[in-house]
């Protein structure tokens, strides 16, 4: 059982430049995100997923979302640069949805 805090964090973070917004938003999720990864490992590995496959699929998002956006990449990495972590982790958890409809045994709504 993966533990909830009672109270949801709330981060307010201002920056025109995404990279330093999301470097300043990993930095205060630090000791949080962790927990949050774990969480979603725990449903891939329930659903059936391998983690070549999450890390696959995250590379894949953050291609799509830097077509797209290449601020909110920017952002992404930030995070992650600012949490110490892997950006494909952070990817993950941003595309956690679409990884998980390759699940056929992980019900709808997470």
């Amino acid at each position: 059982m993966i533990a909830r805090p009672t109270e949801r964090l709330h981060i307010e973070v201002a920056s025109s430049d995404p990279f330093a917004r999301g470097a300043a938003r990993g930095e205060r999720l630090r000791d949080t995100l962790p927990g949050g990864i774990a969480g979603y490992d725990r449903f891939f590995r329930l659903g059936g997923i391998s983690p070549h496959q999450v890390r696959a699929d995250a590379e894949r998002a953050l291609d799509t979302i830097d077509a797209f956006c290449p601020r909110a990449r920017a952002e992404i990495e930030g995070i992650a640069h600012g949490a110490g972590g892997d950006v494909r982790r952070i990817a993950a958890l941003n595309a956690r949805t679409e990884i998980l409809a390759r699940s056929a045994t992980v019900p709808p709504g997470e």
